[in-house]
């Protein structure tokens, strides 16, 4: 399924970008992009019950129209192609898309500006960590992402990784007509990471990584990604 995701989204997105191509800014005082400074799921309680995958179910009509447009809702058509995506994964990406755009209201005439989209980006992450995201790597595939789990703790619902949450960051992006790019590098590990890239006019981009929440550098040792333009 993960396999079958990566495929998806190189169908849906023409925005990945080269890690060579990004300014290097070590002087920065922020953490590298692909830092693992996070709880593994099982100190948040989860078990590997809870992990569960939904099943694929037969495809039914859809009675739900998703308000908004975006690669999210892209790839989720397109994941529904090869296992039937229910309306309520679609109206749980709407949610988080209403969320967000209501606490940045008060930025549309300055979204160029990097505080804005560090603004955006943290709005975004907010209001996952409300609707009860956790993370948990590896998430299979953004349906896989919004799916709603009954887990035995009442704080977690859903469960994210740097690609799902990577997306649904960018459909925020196209919900506000701004441009994201997906930026994925290779770890020291051997293991591929994605994070948000937003390109600014006449200044330094933005790098938000939605698994550490924090904006972030590109690591000296980063490889080629495996998407490319």
């Amino acid at each position: 399924m993960r396999r079958l995701f990566f495929v998806l989204l190189a169908l849906a997105s023409a925005t990945a970008v080269s890690a060579g191509q990004l300014p290097n800014r070590q002087a920065f005082d922020l953490k590298v992009c692909g830092d693992s400074n996070y709880p593994p799921p099982t100190a948040l309680g989860w078990s590997a019950k809870d992990r569960e995958a939904p099943k694929c179910e037969p495809a039914s009509a859809r009675n739900y129209t998703p308000k908004h447009k975006g690669i999210g809702f892209e790839i989720l058509n397109l994941e529904s192609e090869a296992c039937f995506v229910p309306d309520e994964s679609y109206q749980t990406l709407d949610a988080i898309i209403d969320r967000v755009l209501a606490r940045v209201a008060n930025l549309q005439s300055t979204l160029g500006d990097p505080e804005s989209i560090l603004a955006v980006s943290r709005a975004t992450s907010d209001v996952l960590t409300d609707m009860g995201f956790a993370l948990w790597v590896p998430t299979h595939s953004l349906s896989d992402a919004l799916f709603t789990r009954r887990t035995s703790s009442d704080k977690f619902r859903h469960i994210f990784d740097c690609d799902n949450g990577s997306m649904i960051l960018m459909t925020i992006a196209d919900a506000l007509g701004i441009k994201a790019d997906l930026v994925e590098i290779t770890l020291p590990s051997g293991n591929q990471h994605n994070y948000v890239r937003w390109p600014i006019a006449g200044k330094p981009p933005v790098e938000w990584d939605m698994n550490i929440r924090e904006q972030c550098i590109t690591p000296r040792h980063a490889g080629l990604p495996c998407l490319s333009p």
